[in-house]
């Protein structure tokens, strides 16, 4: 008796120092000889709420910052998006304010799938939420698996399916992609002066997105439209002179249809928007592959935007591109 119960103490102990070293992953202390682990629905949620409430008050850094997850299994029917860019929080029947949560870590996707069932026409749950969980309008600003990243980022060998719906009739949403939603330079990091580097690559998007801008005019007459960007993989946003990033190995597979809608611009890549034309090269796009259809009001089959400046190599286009303004196979 004695002996069982010395063997159950210690597996007990066991458990409770897996516990503490593993947390809510399933392996892993997130370095990066020894990445936290993903298997299932329930450990892509804790990435979800982690990169959600983590961050340190004094620098905005993000509690993903330098940290590295592996996924270890394909896993479907994911309708929260890790971390949000919302104004906008819905929690026990109330709005209340909220702000931006942002992925700043390395992803590798191991050549799994993660399949997304992203509808934006629903309206928040009308439960009532227990304990801290969190019911949100999601991708409120920018929306894909990753609605915004920042700093020294790196998603790679990731596969990401599904759809993600919007229409104007509820929520307005800004940029629409299928992996990352927006990239920019961290400001808030603890060397602002040090320069970033992000990393996508060896990425699929199978993701089918249809985007019905809700229909908002401009403030004033003279006022500038919003832009509405869609693409497969990234939007690029904000970049200083000594920032790069690196589009790597990457195809678009799924369809991406940006409706028209009063007061906005509504361009659609298959690969790649950009907001700027400033990026003076800083940018590579390397033998990344567009197959699926692409319609806006300006369209490319591999970059949209004001990309003059982007360095585009060894890229192609076998997708129609339909611009009701502007197309072109690899750019506009």
């Amino acid at each position: 008796m004695k002996y069982l119960i010395s063997i159950l103490f210690i597996f007990i102990l066991s458990g409770i120092f897996l516990f503490a070293q593993y947390g809510p992953f399933g392996g892993g202390d997130g370095t990066k000889n020894n990445p936290y682990q993903i298997y299932n629905h329930a450990q892509l949620m804790a990435l979800a709420d982690s990169v959600l409430f983590g961050k340190s008050s004094a620098t905005y850094v993000n509690w993903s910052r330098g940290k590295y997850f592996i996924l270890m299994n394909s896993i479907s029917s994911v309708t929260r998006p890790i971390g949000h860019d919302s104004p906008i929080l819905y929690m026990n029947g109330k709005y209340f304010a909220g702000q931006s949560r942002f992925f700043q870590g390395s992803f590798d996707g191991q050549g799994h799938t993660i399949t997304l069932a992203f509808n934006l026409n629903l309206p928040p749950p009308d439960d009532i939420i227990t304990e801290y969980y969190l019911w949100y309008v999601p991708c409120y600003g920018n929306c894909g698996l990753f609605p915004e990243v920042r700093g020294n980022a790196e998603i790679k060998n990731l596969i990401v399916n599904g759809y993600i719906r919007t229409n104007h009739n509820t929520t307005t949403s800004g940029t629409i992609c299928g992996i990352v939603g927006t990239y920019t330079s961290d400001l808030f990091s603890d060397n602002t002066y040090a320069s970033q580097k992000f990393i996508m690559k060896n990425c699929i998007s199978m993701v089918n997105i249809y985007a019905e801008h809700r229909t908002i005019p401009p403030s004033t007459p003279t006022s500038t439209p919003g832009i509405r960007s869609n693409a497969g993989i990234v939007k690029i946003d904000y970049l200083r002179d000594i920032d790069t990033v690196l589009i790597e190995d990457c195809i678009n597979m799924g369809n991406i249809e940006s409706v028209p809608s009063t007061g906005h611009i509504y361009p659609a890549a298959g690969i790649a928007a950009f907001l700027r034309d400033d990026y003076n090269n800083r940018v590579i796009i390397n033998r990344c592959i567009n197959v699926g259809y692409i319609k806006g009001d300006v369209a490319g089959g591999i970059t949209v935007g004001p990309n003059n400046n982007i360095d585009i190599r060894n890229c192609v286009n076998i997708g129609i591109i339909e611009g009701t303004s502007q197309s072109g196979a690899i750019k506009p």
